[in-house]
């Protein structure tokens, strides 16, 4: 779905804006086009009842390069900060708009990691503390 909606986005850029996202020769466009860009996907995804940072995120999503970005990276870009990229990107990756990846041996893998102990392991305690009263239970001590 992302590959989808990316090219009308370009296209909705392209036509209302005055700053091309590529040149005539099909080079980049400086920085001032390119925030022009940001901005104008921004008001474009705003309209459609998304938060602004979520289309600025969006907007930047579109013109990265490299293609792939760190949160950080995206947070600097838009100027917003860490906590509103994570939960702006949590609304775009369940509309299907973005994805989050890692990359191998990266240590942001430990995140997910984490991430999934903090979730499970509550429920597991829990288990535990019930089989060991069962098991007291049934030896009657």
């Amino acid at each position: 779905m992302p590959g989808r909606v990316v090219r009308p986005i370009l296209n909705v850029v392209n036509a209302e804006s005055t700053a091309p996202i590529a040149g005539g020769d099909g080079r980049p466009p400086g920085e001032a086009g390119v925030e022009a860009c940001i901005e104008q996907v921004a008001r474009y995804f705003e309209e459609a009842g998304l938060p602004r940072v979520a289309g600025r995120l969006i907007g930047a999503l579109v013109v990265a390069d490299p293609r792939e970005q760190s949160a950080a990276e995206l947070a600097h870009r838009v100027r917003a900060s860490r906590g509103s990229m994570s939960t702006m990107g949590r609304l775009l990756v369940a509309a299907g708009l973005a994805e989050r990846r890692t990359q191998p041996g990266d240590r942001r893998e430990l995140v997910h990691l984490m991430a999934f102990f903090e979730r499970e392991w509550p429920p597991l305690v829990e288990r535990w503390h019930a089989e060991r009263a069962a098991a007291k239970g049934m030896s009657g001590g």
